[in-house]
């Protein structure tokens, strides 16, 4: 399965309670459970343990990357042997990066013009190639 946006967040949330998805490689995700100012967060307890791996931009709107990475280690942290999770981040040039930028909460700005294109260059290595795997 695949996704951007909240479509990636719900294709994310179909693939780990669903039976027989493959894997799930998607692309600026929100945490499906919790937004950046959300008081009543809640903690994902999936059913299925599909290979999931989301792509996120160092720079997106209301800390998209944040919040996701929180997410994915979260998923990681509660199931290190069971559950194959991986959070990429890019920067503005796409190139592979280690962190989040915290300070990108805006709704506009770098963080909407990020948010808004498909890193077509990374088809290949990042959708594609964990697709294959899984």
């Amino acid at each position: 399965m695949s996704g951007w946006s909240n479509g990636a967040a719900m294709a994310v949330e179909y693939a780990l309670n669903t039976p027989g998805i493959a894997a799930a490689a998607v692309y600026s995700a929100p945490d499906p459970y919790q937004d950046y100012h959300d008081p009543c967060n809640q903690t994902s307890y999936p059913s299925h343990f599909t290979p999931v791996r989301i792509l996120y931009n160092q720079c997106d709107v209301i800390n998209i990357c944040v919040t996701g990475m929180a997410f994915i280690n979260g998923l990681k942290n509660r199931y290190p042997t069971e559950l194959i999770a991986e959070g990429i981040i890019i920067d503005s040039l796409c190139q592979i990066t280690s962190t989040c930028n915290p300070l990108c909460t805006s709704e506009l700005g770098l963080g909407l013009i990020q948010h808004s294109r498909w890193p077509t260059s990374l088809n290949d290595k990042i959708f594609f190639d964990f697709f294959r795997q899984h």
